[in-house]
């Protein structure tokens, strides 16, 4: 056997007895870690589990029945792990290549492979040589343009075993000089974020690792996951993803100061653990630091400050606990002696040493919570005097010279009061008087610079109720103008300033810690700092939906307030901007919202889903200069909506996910009519607790649309697939597992393979920690399945997502709304259906929904967010390179089919353009006519096949398609005669003859008839080929053939009928038609076949029920007045009967009753008779069987 040392290797042992003895095995010699194992599976086993170092080792097992022995040997070989370099450190600039040589060794002589195990897309390593105890591979890396960051790069090599060992390092990718910001500066942002761990409380700024650019180093004070973390600082003012120096609970704050004397940056930490202690960081000058030195405080140790109080030149460190302040002297080399302890106030929260009056002695300063601020005059030999108190609470403390007098000034924050305090400074120290300014809701964290570069002292104040930063304008003489705010991370703890990007302008970095990050806000060149657009929406917008409303060229966005229920309508300006335009009353608490033109009248409409209302409101936009007022349709518990054609007749249905009664919940489907009306909805039950989330793409190859929503039982997340039958119907949903928490989906094809994938929102809740969230993709099979969850990293409590590619690389890339974070998370797109690493920008408070447009018309696409808590939008422009234009699609739709006077709808809303432009249509409907809008209404004036063609434009390219319209001449009918006008004769009879007409198939409505139309065709039968109605004969609508579809009667006069028919001889069937016109502007055309009785014919008779079995009726025709004699003989020519001897009868068709009865009333037996009629014209004669 061969196996690696720590390595685990198996082999089966087999063996035989010619007696058909019970056989036992056993190990006889051999190493410890070689055992024989019985009793555990099919059957008996060798285990090799050896430990460090390459042997050879015998071995040997036996086989007995307790009488007889075999016994066999065997070698096991132990082979040693290869042996790997480690890699050393890169820094790489953007748009260049780099390379790294890798070596590794095999003490066993085997040739290795090198291959990358974990890391970026842009980094490739391969094998150069592999071998036989030395090999040598590369490291290749080809950042982008967008791959600024920090990544870590795992290095695997594997020896012929496939036993490998691993090695990770880091790659800083870093802009040239002068660049711009890469992927994190892609969009304009309020901020970018970065995570910083859990509960980041502090931050202080310095050049750590000697690169001239500033280095940020934050406190996370979480109890169980707390450390101290840097963030290096990167060309344009942002930074590498944070690498932790010290860890463990509770880091309160912390100062840098250079306590060695070697002009490198060192570090001191509160720690308020355990009692409560300062640690001491000598830096290495690279950003890293040795081993920590603990020094005792006490009890609640969470301040910290740094200065020299004895004069020596040497920083000083002191630490405030409960009930004291500890000052250690520094020895002059980073070794602290005894310390001196001044009594205090309970629970320090902030502490600051600064000579106040310019006398060349540190004063210390303490902050208290919930209690007055004490200044401890210091002697400038490492003593001090007092405290004095200052009449005035605040959780934070900020000294500087605020009306440049050459003496520091005091700034508390004062967040239960809503203001700071300005304590202005002399010769003597500070005032006893106080300056109150308002700073926002909550002012926690103050900094002073001069952020307008005015020359005058400013203030940045942070607000943690509010998750912003106010900024104030000093005046020079100690005075403040608020000049508005900005938003940050959730929970802005810290606040620090610096020129972060080397422009001049001082830039701001906060510590958040209810989002566990830190925000990085670059100033522009007035000392203003919001970066994105940022407008007015309404009280708490929750979602959101674009769409160019009012047809101006320009993206416009409708917002959904689920509290204030109702849908604002911004509409956009030609610099990118938004104006709120109006806003329409919803249901109660709508959340999803959709757009599309429901009633086909160019202008995109809306839909809401009402949760609260148990109602979806459909809201019609009327050509862009109103909306409203909505049309409630019924639906328990919406939760999402969507619109598509799920049928392919060119109109839009309406799916929602909602609930049938009070246990079943699913999908209620219904089917528009082109009106902005839906007929009555369809309901697919759906096994879960209702779907939150629903996407509607073609999940399979039948080219009709299909539907996925996300959904959960209580325990776990599902997504559940409903496969289109392209008739509105749906097969019975597949369901696919996903674990903890789903908030949306979206369908699209994320890896460019021609199918379509799922990306989901997820998240797990695990407060008070700040825990990630991350998007799961799912890539499509293209039969209606998926394949398994990768998930990638996003911001905390993500919301919503869109995708689109955003920096014009050919990729799909997402982008995530962090509610939670107050970001969005970008993930650019690897290829293949893989991202890289998220970029955090900073949005407005608790972004619920984000959509991806080009909303300024520069061919980028931008984001936008709905900021529930702050109730504005932002939007996020894109800076980064216009993707080049692609010729549009164009779908015409069709085949189309109408009747002649009838409006056709067409719709070319099937047409896209690959950089979402905006289009322009032009119709030719082959008769002609032309016409230009996305969906037209023609009218053909005859009937036939005509070709369709549609072009589409964006501007600069074009395409075109083509289809067909079938169109008829009229709508059909039904027509028949009642029971009295079975036989028409011609110019007898009674005065009116009616004939029943009915819609076939409902092609039309009895009420759109207008009577006045009506005719009776029947050309070549006699002088006319058609004559008028003469209305109908009773107003009422009848159903006299009993199949559930009213007619009308058309009645036609007995002189008309004569013109009509005056051609016909004798008895004739003679094919007709009734036609008329309807107010829709089509016709109707009923055909029937009438008997007609032709003109000279004066002997017509019939019989009905032949052979008559109880009665029967005798039918002829009288041509004119005077006396008729009926009679009936039998077949000896015997008279059995005088059916009828009038002296006087009228003209036209008369029916005489037959009853088989004799003139004696007898009845008569079965038999042929024969009938005689006598009348002004002469004799008729016939047969009849009657039939006993």
């Amino acid at each position: 056997m061969i196996v690696e040392e720590e390595d685990v290797a198996f082999q089966d042992l087999f063996a035989t007895d010619p007696d058909g003895q019970p056989v036992y095995l056993s190990k006889v010699s051999g190493p410890g870690y070689m055992q024989v194992i019985t009793g555990y599976g099919p059957r008996p086993f060798i285990e090799v589990w050896p430990r460090t170092g390459a042997r050879s080792d015998s071995a040997t097992v036996a086989a007995s029945d307790h009488f007889l022995l075999d016994q066999k040997s065997f070698l096991i070989t132990v082979k040693r792990l290869p042996s790997l370099t480690q890699p050393v450190d890169m820094v790489v600039r953007v748009n260049t290549t780099a390379d790294q040589t890798l070596n590794a060794t095999d003490a066993d002589g085997d040739p290795l492979t090198f291959s990358r195990a974990f890391g970026p897309y842009f980094v490739r390593i391969s094998t150069t040589d592999p071998g036989h105890g030395s090999a040598s591979g590369l490291v290749h890396v080809t950042p982008g343009e967008f791959d600024v960051g920090l990544f870590e790069t795992t290095v695997e090599v594997k020896d012929d075993l496939s036993s490998s060992v691993r090695a990770t390092f880091r790659i800083t990718v870093v802009n040239s000089v002068g660049g711009g910001l890469g992927a994190r500066g892609l969009f304009t942002s309020r901020f970018i974020s970065l995570d910083a761990g859990a509960g980041p409380s502090g931050a202080v700024l310095g050049d750590l690792n000697r690169d001239g650019l500033m280095d940020a180093l934050v406190t996370n004070s979480d109890f169980y996951s707390g450390d101290v973390s840097v963030f290096f600082g990167i060309q344009g003012g942002t930074f590498a993803d944070r690498v932790p120096v010290l860890r463990g609970p509770r880091p309160r704050s912390a100062q840098l100061g250079d306590f060695n004397g070697d002009r490198i940056e060192d570090l001191a930490v509160a720690i308020n653990d355990v009692g409560g202690f300062v640690s001491v960081l000598m830096g290495r000058g690279d950003g890293t630091f040795l081993p920590r030195v603990d020094y005792p405080v006490g009890l609640n140790c969470a301040a910290i400050a740094v200065g020299d109080v004895n004069g020596d030149g040497y920083p000083d460190v002191a630490g405030a606990s409960e009930g004291y302040v500890r000052v250690m002297l520094n020895r002059g080399d980073g070794v602290f002696g005894l310390p001196i302890d001044l009594p205090s106030r309970r629970f320090p929260i902030d502490m600051k040493l600064e000579d106040m009056n310019q006398d060349g002695a540190l004063e210390l300063i303490v902050a208290y919570y919930n209690e007055n601020v004490e200044v401890f005059r210091g002697h400038g030999d490492g003593t001090f005097e007092g405290p004095t108190p200052v009449s005035s609470g605040a959780a934070s403390l900020t000294v500087g010279d605020l009306n440049s007098d050459g003496y520091m000034d005091l700034v508390l924050a004062n967040p239960g009061l809503g203001r700071i305090s300005i304590f202005l400074g002399g010769s003597t120290g500070l005032g006893t008087s106080r300056q109150d300014f308002a700073a926002g809701s909550a002012p926690g964290a103050t900094t002073i610079d001069d952020f307008n570069r005015d020359g005058r002292p400013d203030l940045a104040v942070t607000n943690s109720s509010s998750d912003s930063v106010t900024i104030l304008f000093g005046d020079g003489t100690g005075g403040f103008v608020p000049s508005g705010g900005f938003g940050t991370g959730v929970g802005p703890a810290a606040i620090v300033s610096a020129d972060l990007n080397l422009d001049g302008a001082s830039d701001i970095l906060t510590s958040n810690y209810g989002s566990g990050t830190i925000a990085i806000i670059l100033a522009n060149a007035d000392g203003s700092f919001s970066g994105a657009g940022v407008f007015n929406a309404s009280d708490h917008p929750a979602a959101a939906v674009p769409a160019d409303f009012n047809r101006d060229g320009l993206m416009d966005l409708a917002v959904a307030d689920h509290q204030e229920s109702l849908i604002s309508v911004l509409y956009g300006k030609t610099d990118g901007g938004l104006e709120r335009v109006s806003s329409v009353q919803t249901g109660l608490a709508p959340r999803p919202i959709a757009s599309g033109d429901l009633n086909r009248d160019g202008y995109p409409d809306l839909v809401t889903g009402n949760l609260d209302a148990n109602s979806v409101s459909v809201i019609l936009n009327h050509a862009g200069a109103s909306f409203g007022p909505r049309t409630d349709v019924p639906v328990d518990r919406p939760q999402a909506v969507g619109l598509a054609d799920l049928n392919g007749d060119g109109v839009l249905d309406l799916t929602v996910s909602g609930a049938f009664d009070y246990f079943q919940v699913g999908l209620s489907i219904m089917m528009g009519r082109g009106d902005g009306t839906f007929l009555e909805r369809s309901e697919i039950p759906i096994r879960s607790n209702g779907i939150t989330s629903l996407a509607i793409a073609n999940f399979d190859t039948d080219s009709t649309l299909d539907v996925v929503g996300v959904t959960s039982d209580g325990y776990s997340s599902y997504y559940v697939v409903l496969l289109g039958h392209g008739d509105g119907s749906f097969a019975d949903g597949t369901f696919g597992y996903l674990d903890r928490e789903y908030q949306q989906v979206i369908a699209t094809d994320l890896n460019q393979d021609g199918k379509t994938d799922l990306a989901f929102t997820g998240y797990v809740f695990d407060p008070p920690v700040p825990s990630n969230g991350f998007v799961s993709v799912l890539l499509g099979n293209g039969d209606g399945t998926f394949g398994s969850p990768t998930g990638f990293e996003t911001g905390y409590l993500p919301q919503a997502l869109a995708a689109a590619d955003f920096n014009a690389d050919g990729r799909p890339d997402l982008a995530v709304a962090n509610a939670s974070g107050n970001t969005v998370s970008l993930l650019l797109g690897n290829g293949g259906g893989t991202f890289g690493t998220k970029v955090d920008f900073g949005v407005g408070r608790y972004p619920s929904g984000i959509v991806a447009a080009d909303m300024d018309g520069d061919g980028k696409i931008d984001l936008v967010t709905c900021n529930q808590s702050g109730g504005t939008v932002t939007v996020l422009k894109n800076r980064g390179t216009a993707p080049p234009n692609r010729a549009p699609t164009a779908d015409a739709g069709g085949p189309y089919s109408g009747v002649a006077g009838v409006p056709v709808a067409l719709s070319g809303l099937g047409s896209s353009d690959p950089e979402g432009s905006q289009l322009t249509f032009s119709w030719g409907f082959g008769d002609g006519a032309e016409a230009t809008g996305p969906q037209p209404l023609h009218t053909y004036r005859g009937d036939g096949r005509f070709q369709v063609s549609l072009d589409v434009s964006d501007g600069s390219l074009g395409g075109r398609d083509t289809t067909s319209a079938t169109i008829s001449a009229a709508l059909p009918g039904v027509a028949f005669l009642g029971d009295a006008h079975r036989v028409l004769p011609v110019g007898v009879g009674p005065p009116f003859t009616c004939i029943q007409v009915e819609p076939a198939q409902h092609s039309y409505e009895n009420s759109e008839i207008i009577p006045s139309t009506i005719v009776l065709k029947s050309p070549g039968t006699g002088d006319v080929s058609e004559i008028h109605a003469i209305g109908t004969k009773d107003v009422r609508i009848w159903d006299r053939d009993r199949d559930g579809v009213a007619e009308i009667a058309a009645c036609f006069g007995r002189e008309d009928l004569h013109h009509l028919f005056s051609s016909v001889r004798g008895r004739t069937a003679v094919p007709v038609a009734v036609e008329g016109g309807l107010t829709t502007g089509a016709r109707f055309r009923a055909p029937l076949e009438i008997t007609v009785v032709g003109t000279g014919t004066s002997s017509y008779s019939i019989v009905s029920a032949n052979p008559i079995k109880s009665r029967g009726t005798l039918t002829f025709l009288n041509p004119r007045p005077g006396p008729v004699k009926v009679q009936l003989f039998d077949a000896a020519g015997r008279l059995v009967r005088t059916i009828a001897n009038w002296e006087r009868a009228e003209s036209g068709l008369i029916d005489v009753p037959l009853d088989g009865l004799s003139d004696s009333r007898a009845r008569l037996p079965s038999g042929v008779y024969f009938y005689k009629i006598c009348n002004v014209s002469g004799v008729t004669t016939g047969r009849l069987s009657i039939l006993r």
